[in-house]
């Protein structure tokens, strides 16, 4: 869905903002959490995933908290999922790049932007925070990228009855089928929360 955001100043928050109450007993199903089921497929060969967050913090026995993605953990299986707080960082077909300085989560309490891209021709993958590199490292080349799931917000593909459900809130999702470099990455960050895409020919998906 493309929303116009014409006349969103920097810096102010979104109209739309999703709420997520995280998942506060550790049960799947649980009544009080909730998620984004994005449905649509693409065929790409690298991606970049930007969004902005605004993270609450850890909830009772939490296994991981989603931010976005396509990808169901059946080791090989084709899509990335970026996670906001313990497991691996980013995960793309089975593949991972796990959280810097053993930290397993992003600051909390604060909007911030995160970022995260995988590039088929070379294997680099990476998370940007807030418009400077977070985490990164070389994958392998080639991983399949076409989507077998819809894309989640706020919960994990392979865990949709709302185990890994993300505890605080979401804006501006934004998804490429291009791997966009540090300083594209960097000029969304200053284009503010509700800033518009940036590369409009390689956009695949908008929820602002």
């Amino acid at each position: 869905s493309f929303i116009n955001l014409e006349g969103v100043c920097t810096g102010e928050i979104p109209q739309y903002v999703a709420r997520f109450p995280g998942n506060l007993d550790g049960s799947q199903n649980t009544p009080a959490t909730g998620w984004i089921t994005a449905s649509g497929s693409t065929a790409y060969s690298s991606f970049t995933a930007t969004a902005w967050i605004y993270y609450s913090g850890p909830t009772p026995n939490i296994h991981c908290q989603t931010i976005v993605g396509d990808w169901a953990a059946c080791g090989t299986c084709p899509g990335f999922t970026l996670e906001g707080y313990a497991c691996d960082l980013l995960y793309i077909g089975g593949n991972t790049i796990g959280w810097p300085s053993g930290n397993p989560q992003f600051p909390p309490g604060q909007w911030e932007m995160v970022a995260a891209e995988y590039n088929g021709n070379t294997g680099y993958a990476a998370v940007y925070l807030n418009g400077q590199l977070f985490a990164g490292g070389t994958l392998a080349t080639s991983i399949p990228l076409s989507t077998t799931t819809p894309y989640y917000i706020g919960d994990a593909p392979w865990q949709p009855g709302g185990y890994d459900t993300f505890n605080g809130s979401i804006a501006n999702v934004q998804i490429y089928n291009t791997s966009l470099s540090a300083n594209d990455i960097q000029a969304l960050y200053l284009e503010g929360i509700g800033g518009p895409p940036i590369d409009l020919q390689n956009l695949v998906a908008w929820w602002p």
